[in-house]
């Protein structure tokens, strides 16, 4: 959801999760179409390449402008921090632990520290997106 709004359903196929560096943001539905099936980029979640580049290389190189035919701009991130954020989940905030990417560009990645389920709990591009709630 998006300012109340719901976006639409996205399908992340398993090598996409696995190795992809390109990300696609759209919010809203794609196309006339209320379902994306991604089969080389991610959404909402790092791939486990990239989280593992990001652990081990403190730093990586991903594309996030990229759309349905072209991968965009690539965008190197390096470490600044560990944090815990706060969202809500069942009337109750909880803290998750992240690590937290730059770019010199601007362009930040707060992701949640789960090499499995690499969530993008913030995001800073050209635009904001941060995780509210957890349904």
């Amino acid at each position: 959801y998006k300012n109340g709004k719901k976006g639409f359903d996205v399908t992340i196929a398993a090598p996409a999760l696995e190795k992809a560096t390109k990300h696609f943001n759209q919010i809203y539905s794609f196309g006339n179409d209320s379902w994306l099936y991604l089969n080389d980029a991610t959404s909402v979640f790092c791939s486990r390449q990239m989280f593992n580049e990001m652990k081990t290389n403190k730093k990586v190189t991903f594309y996030p402008y990229a759309n349905e035919k072209t991968a965009g701009n690539p965008v190197t991130l390096e470490y600044k921090e560990s944090k815990t954020v706060c969202v809500k989940q069942n009337n109750a905030f909880i803290g998750l632990p992240c690590l937290v990417f730059e770019a010199a560009t601007g362009e930040r990645l707060v992701v949640l520290d789960n090499q499995q389920y690499p969530l993008i709990v913030q995001m800073q591009l050209t635009f904001k997106i941060f995780l509210k709630s957890i349904e």
